[in-house]
């Protein structure tokens, strides 16, 4: 008997360390977007994004399959909707898929667990976790789901309940997450304008992006000194008279105690 030459043969004749699975061909036309499903934030990057993809698959790249739901008939990416996006662009062309199945929080935990696209900015991320706290999944679940710290479940939540103008920040790249977390936790909704002025101070130093020392003053005790007044007239009179004395050992005590007098009341000392 010949040996299997391909994969499917492998498969077929069940051969052990192989299990065969069920993929497709879809036309992008054919599939839909659910409204509000997808994570990402549209701007120019993630349009840069969708015309790399393009280009790619231009090329005869491999891309891989993109996640889909079946619902009532119906063909609903769960994930890949950039991929799609670019094969719409290209007549003819054929997007490999699979079938992902499970409910709805299902469908947002396996979107935040696929690496098989553009990794998701932190406040793309933070939306995600709180849409499935919406659905009812904890912190724990949700951390033992993805396979992250629960802690890092907990600092997404609480990006996605700062305002708006702190996402935008975090989303620009001119703050960091954690800072923005930091900063919402200790002032509250005071921390967009913290951290605006923040990025003020920044930006004034040459900086592009605000850190911790933009945004916390310097422990008291680091401050310098005020630079010492101009002496007085009295005061440089003493310092002349002192220098005129070389040495002062040769002069008369009385001299000697009248300058240490003058000295003490120059220093404000009885």
């Amino acid at each position: 008997m010949n040996a299997p030459v391909s994969l499917k043969a492998l498969a077929e004749s069940k051969a052990d360390g192989i299990q065969k699975a069920t993929t497709f061909k879809v036309r992008p036309d054919a599939v839909e977007f659910e409204v509000g499903f997808n994570l990402r934030d549209e701007g120019p990057e993630l349009d840069a994004h969708i015309d790399q993809l393009e280009a790619a698959m231009r090329a005869g790249a491999h891309v891989p399959a993109i996640d889909l739901s079946v619902v009532d008939g119906r063909m609903i990416v769960r994930d890949g909707h950039c991929r799609t996006r670019a094969a719409r662009r290209i007549e003819g062309y054929m997007l490999e898929a699979r079938q992902v199945r499970g409910n709805e929080a299902d469908a947002v935990f396996h979107m935040l667990g696929s690496d098989q696209r553009k990794s998701f900015s932190p406040v793309e991320v933070a939306r995600g976790y709180m849409r499935l706290v919406n659905m009812g999944q904890d912190v724990a679940a949700i951390a033992a789901r993805l396979g992250v710290h629960r802690s890092t479940v907990e600092n997404a939540l609480a990006l996605a309940d700062a305002p708006v103008a702190v996402q935008s920040m975090v989303a620009a790249g001119t703050v960091s997450a954690s800072l923005a977390v930091k900063t919402v936790r200790k002032e509250g909704t005071k921390a967009a304008a913290t951290l605006a002025k923040a990025l003020d101070t920044a930006k004034a130093s040459g900086k592009a992006k605000a850190t911790a020392k933009h945004v916390e003053p310097k422990p008291r005790g680091q401050t310098l000194p005020p630079p010492p007044a101009a002496p007085s007239n009295a005061f440089a009179e003493f310092v002349t008279r002192v220098a005129d004395m070389n040495p002062i050992a040769t002069h008369r005590r009385e001299e000697v105690v009248d300058l240490i007098t003058t000295a003490r009341r120059l220093l404000g000392r009885s």
